[in-house]
């Protein structure tokens, strides 16, 4: 089952130069373990940088995130195996393995970034998947009574991690304030505050199980509310296999929506937050639906692709049966989908791109995983990178050139670490455009967490304002525009050079 899964990957400034660079997760297998590979950006050629950078990761890999856990600066990375986790703490560029890292061997999958009470330190939140033994091949049968992969029913589940930072990078066990966690199939999570009350609250993708909302109340425990606030399972009641998460305000009401990918024979489900962090299955009337049926998707990607200035939706797309009878095949399958560019056309109805590359030639079929977004040549528009199963990587460079005017922020807390959980609301004549600074991505994944917004569509800007993670609010009347502004709370905008 290990092999089928994939693994993830993470864009980081490693060294400060400006340029995000790539690091690739790698998984091998159980005999032979693969190193993961880190990639310094040099104008969008990629140097593999791996052994000066000191970051020698030899594990089965399943899923990293890049952020600044001891407070020096630099970007660190933790990683999530089936094994042992890895926590590398950046210092000037070389990484320096964390030995103390509190954590279980288990097989983790995704990870999440949020500060959970708010200290200032960034805590972890890590997605426990199943429990399984290397040594022991388990044989599982499809329908047909042929040989196939296994899925998480075929083996316990295992609880998810929650990790307290006492400062500098070191790591307490916090699992005890999720009240009540039982063990699930988890391979995703996103932190957010769903219900805009301040707090950070944690949303959970589980594997052929209702999915997992902890809200956050303040006191540094976790209730799980996802049944009553209509986000656990489909329209119909039905848990369905969830795989990567994403969180937007797609329709510009001011809440943050959830999108969950699922196996093929399952749509891909939107949660729309109708406010107050109470959801509805708006997977129909989004236009998501129907066309993500007959896939089995990993990563959903968040970014204004097309500058309209709503929020727009890429899938990575990659089988993991063997004899998939909704490809309608009866003999083995080489695994590879189209992904998929859903466009969204106001107010969150979407419409796929028919005309992406890939979508009617095969020759640009991929066994898609983990992705992330982000502006990797730095010019305003956000290219998408992803992870094939067993085969190259691959970057998509956005060369949108008509998009006019853009503004982009680069969030930082009062510490100067990057403001995860802040929400920017860009006011307008015509009305409010939000934008979130999240950590994970999709599948197994870390992306860019600057903010972007095209200024286009909006017919004038009156003021941007920021709700800081502190629950500070912050507020200027205007940005320089065409690149990227550091803004730190209590602190004056700053352009970066």
């Amino acid at each position: 089952m290990f092999e089928i899964m994939g693994s993830g990957l993470s864009l980081l400034d490693f060294d400060g130069d400006g340029d995000l660079d790539v690091y690739f997760v790698q998984a091998g297998n159980p005999m032979h373990p693969a190193q993961g590979g880190l990639l310094r950006n040099e104008s969008l050629e990629f140097v593999d940088v791996t052994q000066e950078s000191g970051l020698l990761s030899i594990g089965l890999g399943q899923a990293s995130i890049a952020a600044d856990f001891d407070g020096n600066g630099w970007c660190d990375l933790y990683l999530s195996n089936l094994g042992v986790n890895e926590l590398w703490l950046n210092q000037n560029g070389r990484f320096v393995q964390e030995r103390s890292l509190v954590g279980f061997d288990d097989w983790t999958v995704g990870v999440t970034v949020l500060d959970f009470d708010r200290d200032g330190w960034l805590d972890l939140y890590v997605c426990g998947y199943v429990a399984i033994d290397l040594e022991h091949s388990k044989v599982c049968l499809n329908e047909n009574s042929r040989r196939d992969y296994c899925g998480p029913r075929s083996f316990e589940p295992v609880k998810d991690l929650l990790l307290k930072n006492q400062g500098a990078g070191v790591f307490e066990d916090a699992t005890q304030r999720l009240g009540n966690q039982i063990a699930l199939p988890a391979l995703s999570a996103a932190s957010a505050d769903f219900d805009n009350d301040g707090w950070p609250d944690i949303y959970v993708a589980n594997d052929n199980a209702p999915n997992v909302l902890w809200m956050n109340k303040g006191d540094g425990s976790f209730i799980n509310e996802a049944m009553i606030r209509g986000c656990a399972l489909n329209w119909s009641g039905t848990a369905e296999a969830s795989m990567g998460v994403a969180v937007a305000d797609f329709d510009h009401n001011g809440w943050l929506d959830i999108l969950v990918a699922h196996m093929d024979g399952e749509t891909n489900t939107l949660y729309s937050n109708t406010g107050n962090g109470q959801f509805i299955d708006a997977s129909a009337s989004s236009g998501l639906g129907g066309p993500s049926l007959r896939h089995t998707a990993w990563s959903p990607i968040v970014a204004d692709f097309d500058g309209n200035g709503w929020l727009d939706i890429y899938v990575t797309n990659g089988g993991m049966e063997i004899y998939n009878g909704w490809q309608g095949r009866d003999r083995p399958s080489d695994l590879r989908e189209p992904n998929q560019l859903f466009l969204n056309r106001g107010h969150g109805v979407f419409e796929l791109d028919l005309t992406f590359y890939g979508q009617h030639d095969k020759a640009g079929w991929d066994n898609s995983r983990g992705a992330a977004v982000g502006d990797l040549d730095n010019d305003g528009d956000l290219d998408v990178i992803y992870s094939n199963n067993n085969g190259p990587s691959v970057l998509l460079v956005n060369e949108l050139m008509v998009h006019g005017d853009w503004i982009g922020l680069d969030l930082r807390t009062a510490s100067d670490n990057v403001a995860y959980g802040a929400v920017v609301h860009f006011l307008g004549r015509d009305g409010m455009v939000m934008r979130y600074v999240h950590a994970s991505s999709g599948y197994a994944s870390s992306g860019d967490s600057r903010i972007q917004m095209y200024l286009s569509p909006m017919s004038s800007i009156s003021g941007i304002e920021v709700i800081w993670p502190s629950g500070v609010v912050g507020h200027v009347e205007d940005l320089p525009r065409n690149r990227y502004v550091t803004w730190k709370e209590g602190w004056p905008p700053r352009l970066d050079l």
